[in-house]
């Protein structure tokens, strides 16, 4: 490695850098037991608590030092497992062309510049034979003025003065650092090949993880489409024949997470074709999700997933039936197990087969979202309308998309109102009774339509009312 004799000052970044992982990751992943600092991690993900700050950039700022805090209180023994995994972790990941190029020369100041925290960074420096005159990074507590807050560059400003840092060769591998180009002397970027990427926790399956993780059609997919839509669906289509209890809603819940457990598996195989086959620029333009799938390709989903589905699938049915008679648990086992096997096989089948046929197989799968509740729980016309009209509003979506439209022209909330009001009116007229009209489950279904597909078009005119 080349550097610039006449510098006086050399100044490292950290991870990837000096230390050929991340330090904060590397810290989580000391963790103990995995599996509950996995959950921990991906509640943090879901709950997103940085957002409450004030300011600009919060997730940057805010989010390694809230799952650090979170991890270290619940799990304290984490820090002490991580002191003891050290030289370790020197062993493999300490960059000996960095330190070959510190015993190069001798150097007025060797400074490390990091937005990693200092309660982590510091017993790795203390391991290695060297004397750092300065360390600079972050602290878990950060100051206005603190490097994650203001930057690097003019953190180091700060630190330094422009005078001593056009004296200074800079080691980086973060491509934000190269606004340090013109203020350092000499600022070197490498990528390292060795460098190890990676996110604590993404050897231990958690349920959604990959699903929120790879970029789904929409942020927030969990919430908005698996509770805000298919269960509360189901609890609309399901819980006005069979007495509405805290223990029926449960049920539901549990038999709709096993389900998805085993349809995220169908996104991950989905998603694993796409980036063996479709990664080309010129074969798709969504770069960004195709690098989310990368970084999320070894994910141990399709084992781990189905003991997820049957843990859960057991507890909903155990509290579904208020018996609890073990002949009959047994066979309802069999039975989930069955339609969660059939749906895995429908959507394998999807997922290799032409595009013709996906096409056909797509309102199966839509559909297979919605009836599993059917195998041990009634249901009335208004349900079954309700879930046709979902079901049919997805598949013409769909169907446009894959026309080459663009499905943001579709509002397929109005094509699911307006089927839903047409086989409703259709029903009254067959029956030659109005009041199919005058029901709780038809208000709430409404209620319900009216909140999802329109509710956020009605905050954003009072928000720009109130604007204006």
């Amino acid at each position: 490695m080349e550097i610039n004799q006449d510098s006086e000052i050399l100044i490292l970044d950290f991870d990837h850098t000096l230390f050929l992982s991340n330090s904060t990751e590397e810290y989580l992943d000391s963790a103990r037991p995995k599996i509950l600092c996995a959950l921990l991690l991906a509640f943090l993900e879901g709950l997103k608590p940085w957002n409450l700050f004030p300011g600009e950039n919060k997730r940057f700022v805010h989010r390694d030092a809230i799952r650090i805090i979170v991890v270290s209180t619940l799990l304290p023994w984490t820090y002490f497992l991580y002191i003891f995994r050290i030289n370790c972790l020197l062993k493999e990941y300490l960059n000996l062309e960095i330190i070959n190029t510190i015993s190069s020369k001798e150097w007025k100041q060797i400074v490390i510049a990091s937005n990693g925290f200092d309660l982590i960074i510091n017993p790795i420096l203390r391991k290695i034979d060297i004397d750092f005159d300065m360390v600079l990074c972050a602290k878990l507590y950060p100051a206005e003025d603190a490097i994650r807050k203001i930057g690097k560059k003019l953190f180091l400003q700060n630190k330094l003065g422009s005078n001593e840092l056009i004296k200074a060769t800079f080691f980086t591998d973060n491509t934000e650092d190269k606004k340090l180009i013109g203020v350092v002397g000499d600022l070197k970027f490498y990528e390292w090949q060795q460098a190890k990427h990676f996110r604590a926790g993404q050897d231990t399956y958690i349920p959604f993880v990959y699903t929120e993780g790879s970029n789904r059609g929409n942020k927030n997919h969990v919430i908005n489409t698996i509770i805000l839509t298919d269960f509360l669906i189901i609890l609309l289509a399901y819980a006005f024949i069979t007495p509405i209890s805290t223990q029926l809603i449960l049920s539901l819940f549990l038999l709709v997470f096993s389900f998805w457990c085993i349809y995220e598996t169908g996104y991950y195989e989905n998603d694993s074709y796409e980036l063996r086959y479709e990664s080309s620029p010129k074969k798709n333009n969504n770069i960004d999700k195709l690098k989310s799938i990368k970084k999320l390709q070894n994910y141990p989903i399709e084992f781990n997933a189905w003991i997820w589905a049957l843990l859960s699938g057991f507890l909903g049915l155990f509290f579904l039936d208020s018996s609890h008679d073990s002949y009959q648990l047994t066979i309802n086992l069999l039975i989930w197990l069955g339609w969660l096997v059939t749906i895995r096989v429908i959507f394998r089948i999807y997922n290799y087969c032409q595009l013709r046929l996906r096409m056909l197989i797509y309102p199966i799968l839509q559909l297979s979202r919605l009836t599993g509740p059917i195998l041990f729980l009634p249901t009335n016309f208004l349900g079954i309308f309700l879930i046709t009209s979902q079901v049919v509003s997805r598949w013409l979506w769909y169907l446009v998309y894959r026309a080459g439209g663009d499905p943001k022209d579709v509002s397929h909330h109005f094509v699911r109102d307006l089927v839903f009001i047409v086989l409703v009116i259709g029903l009254a007229i067959v029956q030659k009774d109005p009041n199919v009209f005058v029901s709780w489950q038809l208000a709430l279904i409404l209620l319900w339509s009216i909140a999802k597909g329109y509710g956020q078009v009605f905050f954003n005119v009072i928000g720009g009312a109130i604007k204006s």
